[in-house]
């Protein structure tokens, strides 16, 4: 098993453009966990959501299996990179993104049948759109896969409200190993003020043949 996480979720309003943005936040349940710090920042020439721009990621996941009789605890920080490329138009916002991440993954007890054990160097790729209904109403898309693995993860969310976006969303992610199924309900930008909004979600999770299993998140965005 090769757990894959990835939270990244950016979307810029057509009508006002951050210089730089900061995000961090925690997905947790029973037997998993996902922290993540990131920030973006556009190239010369270009402003977030229109144009090139830099994504560096820290993140660190934690997560328990079944393996034989016994049961395998894995922690795995990671630290990436990617460029790409954002576009606006009047009610859809997309964006490409091509990178590599290092990870070290630690078992205990080891288990030889994870090939992600120690450290190893992965290719990234990743998309988003999204596509504003309304000033009410918004879908949003995001996906990233490795292609050494072929890991992935993919989400999509439907939120509505004028002041800030409440919604359901769903999350499916794996590789040729496991596949984790997410339903849930979210809530994002609700601005606290300084140009900081905060979020969060509630749902429940599911991988391959086990019980459903409640998760939570918390999320965190400020702009510059």
């Amino acid at each position: 098993m090769n757990k894959l996480y990835f939270s990244f979720f950016l979307f810029v309003s057509s009508h006002t453009f951050a210089t730089d943005l900061i995000l961090s936040g925690a997905d947790t349940s029973k037997s998993s966990s996902y922290y993540y710090l990131g920030y973006i920042t556009p190239l010369e020439g270009s402003e977030l959501g229109k144009g090139f721009v830099n994504r560096f990621w820290l993140d660190y996941i934690g997560y328990d299996y079944a393996s034989g009789s016994s049961r395998v605890q894995a922690s795995a920080p990671g630290i990436s990179y990617s460029i790409g490329f954002q576009k606006t138009l009047d009610k859809l916002s997309f964006g490409a993104f091509l990178g590599a991440e290092i990870r070290r993954t630690e078992l205990s007890p080891i288990d030889y049948s994870n090939e992600a054990e120690g450290t190893r160097i992965n290719p990234l790729i990743s998309v988003e759109a999204q596509n504003k209904f309304s000033s009410f109403s918004v879908i949003n898309f995001n996906a990233s896969l490795k292609p050494n693995n072929m890991g992935y993860w993919t989400r999509v969310s439907l939120g509505f409200g004028d002041k800030f976006k409440t919604g359901p969303e769903v999350s499916i992610q794996g590789d040729s190993t496991y596949q984790t199924n997410k339903y849930g309900w979210f809530i994002s930008g609700i601005d606290i003020g300084n140009q900081i909004s905060i979020g969060g979600k509630l749902g429940m999770t599911k991988t391959d043949n086990t019980s459903y299993l409640p998760y939570i998140g918390l999320n965190l965005g400020k702009s510059f």
